[in-house]
């Protein structure tokens, strides 16, 4: 497979000044380092293709915060890294173009901008009075077979939290539909 890497990263040997990526060749100016502290040449660096030690420290923590007992190794290679959650919520939406996705209501808006530029089929979910979650979700999940269901839990902006119950019989029914089950767990540090 042909490497699509930048070419400083594929052949670090030999190159003195390395003009595949959009730096500085000749660095940054000593003051810039001060104003920013930043520990040896990290300001004017790419970060490393892949992310690796980050996604080791991710999976690690995720091992011993959450998941206790999953291989780290197993989650380092599902943990995709992107430049904010909104990047991240584009590409997802992108690689479910032009399919039925069912969003919670009311939920991050830029759910709803990124699957539309996708040129998804957008369905919503009825709220309750308290803003959470309906307990008919389930059924509208078999009704209306979504290829993807977006829930977050906590909820943004809300911050409603969907209870194992409720959660328990929406994977049942996305498993029964064949439907994707997106959840998005940004803020769940903040109420653990």
């Amino acid at each position: 497979m042909e490497d699509y890497r930048h070419g400083g990263w594929t052949q670090k040997e030999g190159i003195r000044m390395d003009l595949s990526v959009n730096t500085n060749p000749f660095g940054m100016p000593d003051a810039v380092y001060r104003i920013f502290s930043c520990p040896g040449k990290a300001c004017e660096a790419y970060p490393a293709p892949g992310y690796e030690a980050l996604k080791e420290a991710v999976a690690t923590h995720e091992e011993k915060t959450y998941r206790s007992g999953e291989a780290v190794g197993t989650l380092r290679e599902r943990i995709v890294l992107g430049n904010g959650c909104s990047e991240l919520i584009m590409a997802v939406a992108h690689a479910f173009s032009k399919k039925k996705v069912l969003l919670q209501t009311p939920l991050f808006s830029g759910y709803e901008r990124a699957f539309l530029a996708a040129d998804c089929d957008l369905l919503f979910t009825d709220r309750k009075e308290d803003l959470s979650l309906p307990d008919t979700v389930p059924g509208q999940i078999r009704s209306e077979k979504p290829e993807v269901f977006v829930l977050c839990s906590p909820a943004n902006p809300t911050g409603t939290v969907t209870g194992d119950a409720l959660m328990e019989r929406i994977t049942a029914a996305c498993r029964q539909s064949g439907t994707l089950l997106l959840t998005d767990e940004c803020f769940l540090p903040f109420v653990k």
